[in-house]
């Protein structure tokens, strides 16, 4: 009996396996990720995604199909897919000359998106574990942070050289970005990096997936990104993006979920819109100025661009904006209201309590039903409420630790609990159609 138990618990698993699989490959030819008339490049972004992990992939896909498109526009001007891989190539090769080798440990502390994006696509392609570090640290919580996790190179943000001063010699400092060029000649450069080496591919230098963490002050834990070409159907089963958008960033985009929409974007073709520091009606701006079809903001950045009120909203054009994504915390049920409210019913929340992995999403038809809620799973992931002693909750409004389990599962993270789920530190509750509410958000 225990045998035929066994063999049922794992011909289950199978079939949702292939069910997440049927399902991802469906979500990701709808949007335009993969195509039914170039299965070799499909074969190609897999064999990716396996070696460099999502983001490297992403960026190569893209710079194979669309390498003219626009990837990234910010305060420095635009980088098309073709640059940005070629780019990466060539900081990649320049770490490896530094003495950067796969498996080694590099902090980012900046803000720029360009610096840091470079940053990590070269972390891909070189093997080397990136950590992001918090932009609130101090100066000895950095020196400590470094040395426990036996850091090898910090690139930074001009804004930061004060702080980055206080390291020990032995770890290598560079500029990720500096509007003072005066600077530049006593601190190498991302930039100097690139200029000095080929930007041709590379073919040799990593053998092993890219390593991507959102690190504290406090913490040197560098979670493994999620190696799965399904990764980007996540976000695609609830929310509905298409290739080739304009998607605006807004607010502090370290939040993981907001990495995720990086790739994702990539993954879609998609133009991103950044700005190094967050302004509510500038942001409002790039969406007519570029004629956004995507708004992804963080709450606080949200509730900053309503609190500049209706009016003053409406002064620009954003009826190009199909959906806005609430990312980071769940959103309030005021913040739900006055959102569709001035911009009308395109507000989507995503819920992600593990880095990198998305484990609900509200839809605004949702949202209307019950402001407030984080909406229900994607075919990726399961999410269930148990209570203190360790039994499922199923009954509605019955508050319980919330747990997940994702498809593809986390690296480094082991179940804790018998149904095989992964314990986040949050509470919540369910109503009675099946929608989720965070009670408390213990991140």
């Amino acid at each position: 009996m225990p045998e035929f138990a066994a063999l049922l618990t794992r011909s289950a698993s199978a079939g949702r396996r292939f069910t997440e699989l049927f399902k991802g490959s469906r979500a990701l030819l709808r949007s335009g990720v993969v195509s039914y008339i170039h299965p070799a490049e499909n074969v190609k972004y897999v064999r990716a995604t396996s070696r460099y992990g999502a983001l490297v992939a992403t960026c190569q896909h893209a710079a194979r199909s669309t390498p003219a498109r626009s990837a990234l526009i910010d305060d420095h001007g635009v980088l098309t897919f073709a640059e940005l891989d070629r780019q990466s190539n060539a900081l990649a090769r320049g770490l490896h000359a530094d003495g950067v080798r796969a498996s080694d440990a590099v902090a980012v502390l900046a803000r720029d998106l360009r610096g840091i994006v470079l940053a990590m696509l070269a972390a891909g392609k070189l093997g080397i574990h990136l950590l992001r570090v918090d932009s609130t640290i101090k100066a000895g919580e950095l020196d400590e942070f470094c040395t426990a996790a036996g850091v090898h190179a910090l690139l930074h943000d001009a804004e930061f050289t004060g702080l980055a001063a206080t390291l020990s010699d032995r770890v290598p400092r560079y500029l990720t970005w500096s509007d003072e060029e005066s600077l530049e000649p006593f601190r190498p450069t991302l930039r100097a990096l690139i200029g000095a080496h080929s930007q041709a591919p590379l073919r040799s230098l990593a053998r092993v997936g890219t390593l991507l963490g959102s690190s504290a002050a406090t913490s040197s834990e560098v979670p493994r990104e999620r190696q799965s070409a399904l990764a980007s159907a996540q976000f695609l089963d609830r929310i509905p993006l298409h290739a080739g958008q304009i998607i605006v960033l807004a607010g502090d985009w370290d939040h993981s979920t907001t990495l995720a929409l990086l790739s994702l974007a990539f993954a879609l073709g998609s133009t991103v819109v950044s700005q190094q520091w967050f302004d509510a009606e500038r942001t409002v701006r790039f969406v007519e100025m570029h004629r956004a079809d995507v708004l992804a903001a963080t709450p606080e950045a949200l509730r900053e661009i309503l609190d500049l009120g209706a009016e003053r909203v409406r002064k620009y054009d954003h009826s190009s904006l199909s959906v806005i994504i609430g990312t980071g915390a769940p959103l309030t049920e005021d913040l739900c209201r006055r959102a569709e409210e001035v911009f009308g019913p395109v507000l989507h929340t995503v819920y992600s309590p593990t880095p990198g992995a998305v484990a609900a999403v509200a839809t605004p038809d949702e949202l209307r039903l019950a402001p407030g809620t984080v909406g229900r799973s994607p075919f990726t992931c399961r999410v269930a409420l148990f209570t203190a002693d360790g039994e499922r909750i199923a009954a509605p409004h019955t508050p319980g630790r919330v747990f997940v389990a994702y498809a593809q599962g986390i690296e480094g993270r082991q179940p804790e609990h018998a149904a095989g789920m992964i314990a986040t530190a949050d509470t919540g509750h369910f109503d009675e159609s099946g929608l989720y509410f965070i009670d408390r958000n213990g991140g």
